[in-house]
């Protein structure tokens, strides 16, 4: 397209401004203005979406950009996002909708009593496991947008709720754990 085409365009566009919308985004890595294109005509379309403000509140969501606690809450009421802040991600409709149901599953957190499950299986296979093997092993394992910090803090929560429903002990000090299964397991 050259410039004169592209000045038309822009000019018939803004010309007939209350029906066309007209949004300028750059590809950036691995996206190219099209896929951009096909990815919000596909928001838009197959989302049921009430608006433009949706699909620009879905982007900021999808790129990691601040949202108003009032649109999370509404994007929420519309089905449209899932998880928790500060990591909210699109719901399932809206995945299958943009073609993104790998991305969705990777995003989507397992229940608690998958990771306790894995982690009985880990240290009963082993006799034993410090909280650097535990931690080597879990934090890629955990699924979501969670920094490293959050993953930790989230294997912590779990050694603990595991420990006091009996299912581990630590058999080490508390400067240096060696969590084993309990006895009862």
């Amino acid at each position: 397209m050259t410039s004169d085409e592209k000045k038309a365009t822009l000019l018939s566009l803004l010309a007939n401004w209350e029906n066309e919308v007209v949004e300028f985004k750059s590809g950036g890595k691995g996206f190219s203005s099209d896929e951009i294109g096909k990815y919000f005509s596909a928001l838009s379309n197959e989302a049921n979406l009430r608006g433009l403000e949706d699909v620009c509140l879905l982007d900021r969501i999808q790129k990691h950009l601040a949202v108003t606690a009032a649109a999370v809450a509404h994007l929420r009421r519309e089905g449209l996002i899932e998880g928790r802040m500060p990591h909210p991600h699109i719901s399932a409709v809206v995945a299958e909708a943009t073609g993104q149901q790998a991305e969705y599953m990777r995003k989507k957190e397992l229940p608690g009593s998958r990771y306790r499950a894995m982690l009985i299986d880990y240290i009963g296979k082993f006799n034993g496991l410090t909280r650097k093997q535990i931690n080597d092993y879990m934090i890629p394992e955990i699924r979501g947008e969670l920094s490293t910090e959050e993953k930790i803090a989230k294997i912590s929560n779990l050694l603990t709720y595991m420990r006091r429903l009996g299912e581990i002990t630590n058999t080490g000090s508390a400067t240096k754990p060696l969590w084993k299964l309990s006895d009862n397991q």
